[in-house]
């Protein structure tokens, strides 16, 4: 997985506006933990051309229909003319993911997707 020098320096810039450094896994992927947010992780999707951003967070109730309530809530985004992805993971961590354009992928994209995943988890409970 490699993304384009532009989305390399928006993942730079990002990371530096949140005071990280950004540094990809040995697959390319970034992936930065949050103590409240979750996992949040870029990859390249389907072959360059777009980026999934996703969010992971453990359940806040494992089990309790649960599996149901996080699928529920994938579906397209008409607002963002996107499609918000569901699953759960072998962990118990609920995992939501949003994948754009590359010609879209900006600091402003990025704190959209982030407010959408965030909100997606949080509707959990």
């Amino acid at each position: 997985m490699t993304f384009s020098p532009a989305v390399e320096t928006t993942m730079v810039a990002f990371a530096a506006q949140i005071g990280l450094a950004a540094r990809p896994t040995a697959d390319g992927r970034y992936v930065f933990a949050f103590s409240r947010s979750g996992l949040l992780g870029f990859e390249s999707g389907d072959g360059g051309g777009r980026v999934v951003i996703s969010l992971t967070r453990p359940l806040p109730r494992p089990g309790d229909d649960m599996d149901a309530r996080v699928l529920a809530l994938a579906g397209p985004d008409l607002a963002e003319e996107t499609f918000l992805h569901a699953g759960l993971t072998a962990r118990d961590e609920a995992l939501f993911a949003l994948s754009i354009p590359e010609s879209e992928f900006g600091l402003p994209a990025i704190e959209r997707s982030l407010g959408r995943l965030i909100a997606a988890q949080d509707a959990l409970g």
